[in-house]
């Protein structure tokens, strides 16, 4: 897991209650340093969203396997909580993102981000 990072539920529940021998956290590198601990084999398994995952099998050559999902969120986005305008420009993208226009903008900037 990639430290005080935001997961949603219930996987940060799960870290909350898990012991300190139950997860490897890191601090730097994100998700290229949890692919090569993975390859290394020094943690058996890493938790990414999907789209990060998705874009991280595109860019590189050797490639993690996924074997599980939770259910998907139809957008996530991480925000530095500390940044006064935080709060505005998640409810702006909460509101932009309620019509079906801007959810097929949405899918088609996906689609061309990650290439599907």
């Amino acid at each position: 897991m990639i430290q005080d990072y935001g997961y949603g539920q219930p996987m940060d529940g799960y870290i909350k209650e898990a012991s300190s021998g139950q997860l490897t956290v890191i601090a730097s590198g994100g998700i290229n340093r949890l692919r090569r601990m993975l390859i290394a084999g020094r943690v058996d398994a890493f938790v990414g969203d999907s789209n990060v995952v998705a874009w991280l099998l595109k860019t590189k050559t050797t490639l993690p396997r996924q074997v599980g999902c939770l259910p998907e969120n139809p957008f996530y986005i991480a925000f530095n909580s500390n940044r006064p305008w935080v709060k505005e420009i998640v409810n702006k993208l909460d509101i932009w993102l309620t019509t079906a226009k801007n959810q097929l903008k949405l899918k088609s900037i996906k689609e061309d981000y990650l290439g599907l």
